[in-house]
């Protein structure tokens, strides 16, 4: 199958899912391997852009630090720290992907962004275009990139993917949690159940469901997860919440087909 036929799908490896966000800088490698061992298997099918979070590594740094608070507020060596942490727990995801014989080039959006006030306005997309062109697969992952605003801002995976979309339209989004989906309280039963389609009817209610984040989470939790994927699924792009510790859920949301989930779609 050439390059210019293959489905684009993005994939996110969430932080609350390949490492233990409670526990900091602890890597959930059983998690790690068999994602990567299920992206070994399609690989070669699509045009994989691959991205991970930096939950329990890059989250708790870059809140002591006041990282999205901006420059004058996180000094020079708390930017750094963080990097440093982000990159820590790419050298593991790499090192899995590598080990499963999937040729991943990590991309850093800190080499190649730029944000304004907390969004992006300028991404470089050169190096993803020619680590397609060369059979490899763009790993990307949350950064804190420079803002001609604020100095510096936290990028969360969804952000980048936000704005990726609009450049690159992918026919799915596959985003791995460390739950079966997006859940909350049904208010017709009163009971706490698994949200399989979030779409313009109960966008609104789910919202308003939704947990906040119990451990540091600088890029908003999962409110700001689902706001972000809402408003890239009114492109007519096909999104879907999967549990990445579940065998083959990842597999079946990236061929489009998955088990268990949240289907995000806007416009229902």
């Amino acid at each position: 199958m050439t390059e210019d036929i293959k489905e684009t799908v993005f994939v996110k490896l969430g932080g609350s899912a390949i490492t233990h966000k409670g526990k900091e800088s602890q890597a959930n490698l059983p998690v790690i391997d068999l994602s990567s061992s299920q992206i070994s298997e399609l690989y070669t099918n699509f045009k994989l852009i691959l991205a991970h979070g930096g939950g329990g590594f890059a989250h708790p740094v870059a809140e002591r630090h006041n990282v999205n608070k901006g420059i004058e507020k996180c000094k020079p060596l708390g930017l750094s720290n963080t990097r440093r942490a982000i990159q820590d727990l790419n050298s593991i995801v790499l090192t899995s992907l590598h080990s499963k014989e999937v040729p991943a080039l990590t991309i850093s959006p800190s080499a190649c962004s730029e944000m304004e006030n907390g969004r992006f306005i300028d991404f470089n997309l050169s190096p993803v275009h020619h680590a397609h062109k060369l059979g490899a697969v763009p790993l990307l992952h949350g950064d804190v990139v420079y803002d001609s605003v604020k100095g510096c801002s936290v990028a969360s995976t969804e952000m980048i993917f936000s704005y990726l979309s609009t450049r690159i339209k992918p026919k799915r989004i596959v985003i791995g949690a460390n739950v079966d989906g997006v859940f909350w309280d049904n208010p017709d039963n009163g009971k706490r159940e698994l949200v399989e389609e979030i779409n313009s009817r109960n966008l609104e209610d789910v919202l308003s469901a939704v947990e906040e984040p119990k451990t540091s989470d600088v890029t908003g939790g999962m409110r700001h997860k689902i706001e972000e994927l809402y408003n890239i699924s009114k492109h007519k792009i096909e999104i879907f919440i999967v549990n990445l510790s579940k065998k083959n859920y990842l597999r079946g949301a990236i061929l489009g087909k998955p088990e268990v989930g949240t289907r995000i779609k806007a416009g229902e």
